[in-house]
């Protein structure tokens, strides 16, 4: 298997050698041979270079394979690991292969048997290589890269049917690419549900400088936030849904780095005193924090972190112009990075992470000031006293709200309010030419949540996904009416098995879709390659509350160059377009500058105001398949994505020879099939 995997690694190695696309600033050929104590350098063993040890201050010209394995299992919080840790046994808590969550017992997907699962860091440049060993009875999966855009190595974004085959059960596939994209990144499922159930983790990449180093003494990995939201039963058991099962679709809980206590509003006074996250820090010292949105729900997360001001410095990986506030909201997917000055007094301090909206949950964990020569990582004997400050945190009140991030009622690009939009945040990278240049072609896209009646979904001889999240209330998601469905193919690494009737265009679907109001297909939008495009995407959906969907687009970063809604105006691509036409749009009554910079934000996951609207660009130099879609788990789920095609498949980056294919099995059934004494050996 090893023999395998390593010749497969050079496979795709050499492809990048060979690629026009390789962008290392050193000979790989070469760099791949001083891995190696061998005489050849085909022979490397990846797992003599352990991930862990990527964890380095990072220089120019030091670049380092880091491999990880990855073991997916079906397993259990709070289970029999965990010993007498829901009895308030601390220590067992922390036994090998317990996983309390918060507290509460559910099955669950893990990696390595933990959620999340192990947090990666490594340096720009090092080949980042992660065997995923699918132990999940009955079930596929695939692990997507978040952040990264995969130019050398498209066929390892990791969507299922799209850039890869999914991983079967019992097998396993090596994600190897280099680590080119700088910045705080994560990586998550794109298989089913599998994120919400646990299929999550941390992945930072370090440059040996940062424009902003002289703002914070400390960059450590004991100050990654990662906070997902929560579920006690198992996602799947509300896809579609369940009637008059309350609450539906919507956690029950909030974790910080898989660590939180669950109290329920029912029983206050009764919990399971499980493990809380803790920050320590050191009064004087200036910390960058990183924080990263791996939620699956449409609840907005706040933090916030008691007496001290968040100066956010990144945003989905990009640096920008500092800007301080007190409270920071984010949706699914966006990460910012933000400095923590330890200027207080000597204590302990509530950091509190909260779910709006109808979620309405909070967690808390603590940053603990501790003296000089104290260690930055927790000891399992001090857990017990820092849960007790926990609940000290849950028990005060509620933190102050100052200058807000992304607060819902914020009115974006404004410099006379104190708040900010994420799209007020301006890229010290954003490309001013291309903010500049004359758009070469631009594409509406209008999101809607339709409201299905249950006698045109249930037909005979028809099978379409739906979401039912309260009563008879069905829906199904499109963009431009088109509800998006996977091929039976990986296209980009099967392009030779790509059909005409594969894929749906505007105003091109197929002919079983005639007469209907959206059809059910794979929905493709093709930019050709070194064009300047733009996105023009709106939320036309009426049929739920106001919420916030967060947009992603794998491959690519995108320069926001307007983000806003009109009150009281639900927009259309219609609306949009006489508006645009007459400069009556909000953003066009407002000059262009960011807190006086006159630039753009730069994000890979965008998040429109609920019945609003925001315009992307970017430059499609980036050829390949690459999904767009809601980040919110079950709205991508019921179709509310799209594939975007850059250039033609003679310029996608090729697959290795030996990449895994899969297709449908439907064998036309003649004499070859049936006569079995053909079969058999004569």
């Amino acid at each position: 298997m090893i023999l395998k995997s390593v010749i497969f690694l050079i496979s795709v190695l050499s492809l990048q050698v060979d690629s026009s696309t390789t962008r290392r600033p050193f000979d790989v050929q070469e760099w791949l041979k001083n891995q190696t104590s061998n005489d050849t350098w085909k022979a490397i063993n990846v797992e003599e270079f352990p991930g862990e040890e990527c964890y380095r201050p990072c220089s120019v010209g030091q670049s380092r394979v880091c491999y990880w394995k990855f073991v997916m299992e079906h397993y259990q919080a709070m289970g029999v690991a965990c010993g007498r840790c829901a009895e308030g046994v601390m220590e067992d808590c922390f036994n090998l292969h317990c996983l309390p969550a918060d507290g509460v017992e559910r099955g669950v997907m893990s990696i390595n048997r933990k959620i999340p699962g192990p947090f990666l860091h490594v340096c720009k440049d090092d080949l980042v290589v992660v065997d995923v060993a699918n132990h999940m009875a009955g079930t596929a999966a695939a692990i997507h890269w978040h952040g990264f855009h995969m130019r050398d190595t498209p066929f390892m974004d990791g969507v299922p049917f799209l850039t890869q085959c999914p991983i079967d059960y019992a097998t396993t596939f090596r994600y190897s690419f280099w680590a080119s994209e700088p910045g705080t990144q994560f990586y998550h499922s794109h298989s089913g549900h599998h994120k919400v159930n646990g299929h999550y983790g941390a992945f930072v990449v370090r440059n040996e400088t940062s424009p902003h180093q002289n703002l914070y003494d400390f960059d450590l990995k004991e100050h990654t936030v990662i906070v997902s939201d929560w579920m006690h039963d198992d996602a799947d058991m509300f896809m579609p849904g369940l009637p008059t099962r309350r609450p539906g679709i919507v956690p029950k809980n909030v974790l910080i780095n898989g660590k939180g206590v669950y109290v329920d509003e029912k029983r206050p006074e009764q919990y399971v005193n499980s493990p809380i996250e803790v920050y320590k820090v050191k009064q004087g010292s200036r910390y960058r924090f990183r924080f990263i949105n791996s939620g699956s729900h449409v609840c907005p997360v706040q933090i916030q972190i008691q007496g001290h001001n968040l100066s956010v410095i990144s945003t989905d990986s990009f640096d920008v112009h500092p800007e301080n506030v007190n409270t920071l909201i984010s949706t699914s997917g966006e990460r910012y990075d933000f400095v923590v000055n330890a200027d207080q007094a000597p204590g302990n301090y509530c950091v509190r992470v909260k779910l709006l909206g109808v979620c309405n949950h909070e967690q808390f964990a603590v940053l603990s000031y501790v003296d000089a020569d104290a260690s930055y990582e927790v000891a399992v004997s001090e857990y017990e006293a820092y849960g007790s400050e926990g609940a000290r945190c849950r028990a005060a009140e509620e933190l102050p709200i100052g200058a807000t991030l992304n607060h819902p009622n914020t009115t974006c690009h404004n410099p006379l309010t104190r708040n900010l939009c994420s799209t007020d945040l301006a890229a010290l990278a954003a490309d001013t030419e291309l903010l500049k240049a004359p758009v070469d072609e631009r594409f509406y896209l209008a999101f809607n949540n339709y409201a299905v009646s249950p006698h045109e979904l249930f037909q005979e001889n028809r099978y379409e996904h739906f979401m039912n999240n309260r009563g008879s209330n069905v829906l199904q998601a499109a963009i431009n009416n088109i509800s998006f469905v996977f091929p039976p193919i990986s296209p980009l690494t099967q392009p030779d098995e790509i059909t005409e009737d594969m894929f749906c265009e505007d105003g091109n679907w197929p002919k079983r879709c005639d007469g209907e109001r959206f059809c059910h297909c794979t929905h493709l939008v093709k930019a050709k390659l070194g064009s300047v495009v733009e996105l023009v995407i709106i939320d036309e959906t009426r049929n739920i509350g106001p919420i916030n969907h967060p947009f992603h687009l794998h491959g690519y970063a995108m320069h926001v160059m307007e983000t806003d809604f009109v009150r009281n105006f639900p927009m259309t691509v219609d609306l949009y377009k006489k508006l645009d036409k007459s400069r009556m749009l909000p953003s066009q009554g407002r000059k262009r500058t960011l807190r006086g910079q006159n630039t753009a934000s730069l994000q890979d996951t965008i998040s429109l105001p609920s019945q609003g609207y925001t315009v992307l660009r970017f430059r499609a130099d980036n050829p390949g398949l690459w999904a767009l879609h809601c980040h919110f788990e079950y709205h991508f789920s019921v179709g509310m994505g799209l594939v975007l095609q850059v250039g033609e498949p003679s310029d996608f980056v090729k697959a290795p020879p030996n990449f895994p294919k899969c297709r449908n099995f439907v064998p036309d059934i003649d004499q070859s099939v049936i006569d079995y004494k053909n079969l058999l050996p004569q």
